[in-house]
């Protein structure tokens, strides 16, 4: 798959999108949708991946696929687990070992609908939403290669309005916006819708993209409860995403260039590290600083924590695994 850094930039904004949230900023309300951004791009990425490697080859390496996202993230998220332990233990003489253990088993997004109350790890509910979809969409990925994009195309709208209808129902019924929100299957949509648009042709026209654009930032901004959130809002983020992924694929505009500008890039290729590492620094420094401030100083920490993660353990095993005699295109 050509490499596009527009998308890298795209992360950029959906990571930063995130701290702004955990900090409270003024206008971020809608920041947490951040991780609804992530899903859709990694839907849209690792479905591209597989099909078009299945296509090409007639086959898949599923171990060396799995093996790849292994080596990528959980060195990373294992290194801030054990630091952020450290630090607790050190300066608090105590620390999360029950919220440490589901994040590395990433549990902790059926823990967390539990209602289990962890602040400093919690934040990787999505990464375990991720794993589990790593875990099981190669199959569905290579048996989707084998159709025609528009059978594809049909097929994964239909999963996406089922697990929306599910998601809708399991608010309605339930009524517990904690079960609803932080659970894989209710998070499953952008996702799928992620994957669907790999098998599309089509290009959003300039009129359309800024709409979307302009419906994301004001998703962003605006505060809704969490119902609202799961039954609409996080299906506007997904559907406005999608679409402004298709256009970045497609030429080169303002927003394009804006996007893989080299910071925008940079920051976009560390972004696993900096949603790893906001949230502890934001728990670490909410009593000191205001909101606009403490934006400020979670967000130079957190990059530079990724910056030290990426540069020296991320990147490293990355391509330590591209060099093995086995690797494979995956």
């Amino acid at each position: 798959m050509k490499y596009n850094p527009a998308l890298d930039g795209l992360r950029a904004v959906a990571a930063f999108a995130v701290i702004a949230y955990h900090c409270k900023l003024p206008m971020a309300w809608g920041g947490s949708y951040g991780v609804d951004v992530f899903f859709v791009l990694s839907g849209f990425l690792i479905t591209s991946i597989i099909v078009q490697a299945q296509r090409a080859n007639g086959s898949f390496d599923f171990a060396g696929f799995l093996g790849k996202r292994i080596v990528r993230l959980v060195p990373a998220l294992f290194a801030m687990l054990l630091v952020v332990m450290a630090v607790q233990q050190i300066f608090l003489g105590h620390t999360e070992y029950r919220g440490a253990a589901y994040s590395a088993a990433y549990l902790m997004d059926y823990v967390a609908a539990t209602g289990f109350a962890e602040k400093t790890f919690g934040h990787t509910w999505s990464l375990a939403v991720e794993m589990k979809f790593y875990l099981f969409w190669p199959f569905v990925a290579v048996w989707l290669a084998g159709k025609r994009d528009r059978a594809a195309v049909l097929i994964l709208a239909a999963v996406f309005m089922a697990l929306w209808g599910w998601r809708v129902a399991d608010m309605l019924m339930f009524e517990d916006t904690t079960r609803t929100y932080f659970r894989f299957d209710d998070r499953l949509t952008g996702l799928v819708l992620g994957a669907l648009i790999s098998f599309v042709d089509w290009r959003p026209g300039r009129a359309l993209v800024i709409g979307c654009a302009i419906a994301l930032a004001v998703q962003l901004s605006i505060n809704s409860s969490v119902t609202v959130a799961m039954i609409l809002g996080v299906t506007i983020v997904e559907v406005t995403t999608a679409v402004l992924i298709l256009h970045l694929l497609a030429e080169q505009s303002a927003i394009s260039r804006t996007l893989s500008a080299r910071p925008m890039v940079y920051l976009g290729t560390i972004s696993y590290g900096i949603y790893l590492w906001q949230s502890p620094w934001e728990l670490a420094l909410h009593d000191y600083f205001d909101p606009l401030p403490l934006a400020i100083v979670v967000s130079i920490a957190s990059v530079a924590a990724a910056a030290l993660s990426w540069h020296y353990l991320e990147r490293p095993l990355t391509q330590w695994w591209r060099a093995r005699p086995a690797a494979t295109a995956a």
